[in-house]
């Protein structure tokens, strides 16, 4: 699990993100994100649905697996930025090493954004 300050409301913070955030489709997970959030922490929340698994306990592990897999990373994220996870079917047969690979593409992508 996340530490709290590194985890987004899905009420209050998602409703923001929806507004002023980008998407990012890439082949485990759709990425809503933005970098216009005051913050002195980057945010990020996971969302795995039923239509990705009917089991809470599958589900359950998927959102640690994420969790994981973006944790060394958010160190790299801006300050202001905020990102939401939606997972996708096709992360169901995946393992750690696959999930931060396609993570760590994301973060490059994110930090040549910000950069520029």
């Amino acid at each position: 699990m996340l530490a709290k300050k590194n985890r987004l409301s899905l009420t209050t913070g998602y409703q923001k993100l929806k507004t002023s955030g980008k998407w990012l489709n890439r082949s485990f997970f759709n990425l809503l994100y933005s970098d216009k959030f005051p913050s002195n922490n980057p945010h990020v929340a996971i969302v795995v649905g039923n239509k990705v698994s009917p089991l809470a306990t599958k589900r359950n592990r998927l959102k640690r697996l994420i969790s994981e897999a973006i944790r060394p990373f958010l160190s790299s994220l801006p300050e202001n930025f905020t990102l939401a996870i939606f997972a996708k079917k096709e992360i169901n047969d995946k393992n750690l090493g696959e999930i931060k690979t396609e993570l760590e593409g994301v973060v490059k992508q994110f930090n040549n954004e910000t950069k520029n």
